[in-house]
């Protein structure tokens, strides 16, 4: 059999290249493990606190001074509505043994800290005085207390709790506010309370009523209703930005402060911006057939409000007198006025009513700081004139 030599080389060269490619391969393969197991780094640490580079024995020297940085430099905040409390650090302790016996090598460890019963009674009374006004009976303090040591033992720099989640759920369910209604047609309290007797109101975002009830049956009347009641339990509350028309004259059922006008068609609307903090619900419930009363459920407010009338113009109303020569000395709460010549005899018909200019005041009182009053929003309302019928007799000469 003949064989080519041209094909035997080309097949030489094929498999010393082959050979070549791997002895290459198999070298760089040892090589990358001896490298590999050379520069293997100790990844020990027990939290941020980088221990690889540390003997055993400088293990505690090295803990000690890196936790006492930590521990002066360290920002655990618990927050609620627009407040905040600095937790202090140093009611919880540093457990030094406990930390270095649970250390295991090439790992992140924890750190161990404890608090003492009597430290967390301390702690949980500063939050309440700050956050709760002074009420630690709404605090879950196991849960708070396992989630700041769960954080601290991790040696985490910052931290901010929420004390939303650290109360009692009843406590969301405090009545901030209520007013009551009353002279509403027993028509209008059972359609409200049939389809618009509860409304959540978003903390950050701006407030429309008819945006809310845009889809449900209810008349203008019965919005306005609604729009009212709300806006009587707005004032001792971080709501801003009032938008609103008002009813010239008062409805049998309005009040001053109370008295809104919703339009569908025109878009007369009440409108405001929740800038409270949280979000808040608004109730109505139903006290009799002809009252409703209206309540804001939030959680209670730390900062104090108060909410006041202020009268700032008054304006004078006209007296009226109508002539009727029926009245006499017999008419029943007749006035008689005598004078040398005439005998007059009046009848009050209507009462006069000053109008107004009305401010509605809020005073704010943040923890620490001086009141603060803002005109939260005004009305206006016209004078009614004061009407008497009158009969005037000229007296007749001896």
């Amino acid at each position: 059999m003949n064989v080519n030599p041209s094909w035997i080389k080309r097949n030489l060269y094929l498999v010393i290249t082959l050979s070549a490619l791997l002895s290459s391969l198999l070298f760089a393969s040892i090589m990358f493990i001896v490298f590999q197991n050379q520069t293997k780094v100790d990844q020990t640490s027990v939290g941020f606190i980088y221990l690889g580079n540390k003997e055993t024995s400088e293990y505690a020297d090295t803990l000690n001074l890196e936790v006492t940085v930590w521990k002066n430099s360290a920002n655990y905040q618990v927050t609620f509505q627009e407040y905040a409390y600095q937790v202090d650090m140093s009611f919880f302790e540093f457990n030094l043994q406990e930390t270095l016996n649970q250390i295991q090598r090439d790992r992140r460890n924890k750190a161990v800290f404890s608090i003492s019963p009597e430290n967390q009674d301390l702690l949980v009374l500063e939050i309440a005085n700050l956050l709760t006004a002074g009420n630690q009976s709404v605090i879950l303090k196991e849960k708070l207390i396992e989630d700041l040591l769960s954080d601290i033992n991790e040696l985490y720099s910052r931290k901010v709790y929420s004390m939303s989640h650290y109360v009692v759920s009843t406590y969301q369910e405090s009545v901030i506010d209520q007013t009551t209604l009353i002279n509403i047609s027993i028509l209008d309290a059972d359609q409200i309370m049939q389809y618009g007797s509860e409304l959540i109101i978003l903390q950050n975002k701006r407030f429309s009523l008819l945006s809310e009830l845009s889809s449900l049956p209810l008349t203008n009347t019965q919005m306005s209703i609604i729009a009212s009641g709300l806006l009587g339990v707005s004032g001792k509350v971080n709501f801003n930005g009032f938008l609103f028309e008002q009813n010239l004259t008062l409805p049998t059922w309005a009040n001053y402060g109370m008295n809104v006008r919703i339009l569908r068609v025109n878009q007369f609307d009440l409108t405001f911006f929740n800038q409270s903090q949280q979000d808040l619900k608004f109730v109505i419930e139903r006290t009799s057939d002809t009252s409703l009363t209206f309540k804001l459920i939030g959680y209670p407010t730390i900062t104090t409000y108060s909410f006041d009338t202020e009268v700032k113009i008054a304006i004078p109303y006209q007296t009226i007198y109508l002539p009727l020569n029926t009245l006499d000395e017999n008419t029943p709460g007749v006035i008689i006025t005598e004078t040398d010549t005439e005998m007059t005899y009046q009848l009050l018909h209507q009462a006069g009513v000053l109008g107004s200019v009305l401010f509605f005041n809020r005073t704010m009182t943040v923890l620490g700081e001086d009141p603060v009053v803002i005109r939260v929003f005004s009305e206006q309302y016209l004078p009614i004139n004061e009407i008497y019928y009158q009969h005037v007799v000229p007296k007749v000469g001896d």
